[in-house]
């Protein structure tokens, strides 16, 4: 049995690289980690076109945060109800490789695009 699962989702995205230039891709895994014994298992992943056009990088990359954090959510509820627990006991993290998107989401001021 699961005693304190978490969930980690590792996202990433790439400015342009679809129809010449012209639009981007994201992408997210979700796994499900037990921290006691440190075994994971990938629940679910996504890689699609971006449906905004983005400018930059820090666009791509927060666009494909928000997307993977939705999902994560979302399983998490579904996790919750499985396996009967309050769903606060379910730990979220993100991984993202990109510098100034982990500084955009530690900041506390506005962020203009690179």
């Amino acid at each position: 049995r699961i005693r304190e699962p978490h969930l980690l989702c590792c996202c990433d995205a790439s400015l342009g690289n679809l129809n010449g230039g012209l639009s981007s891709t994201c992408g997210f895994i979700i796994f499900l980690i037990e921290p006691e014994c440190g075994k994971c298992c990938p629940l679910s992943w996504q890689s699609k076109k971006i449906q905004r056009v983005v400018n930059s990088t820090l666009a791509a990359e927060s666009l494909a945060l928000v997307e993977g954090l939705s999902s994560t959510i979302y399983t998490r509820e579904i996790i919750s109800e499985m396996l009967g627990i309050d769903k606060e006991c379910i730990s979220i993290k993100a991984a993202v490789d990109n510098k100034s998107t982990v500084e955009a989401v530690r900041s506390t001021t506005m962020i203009a695009d690179k």
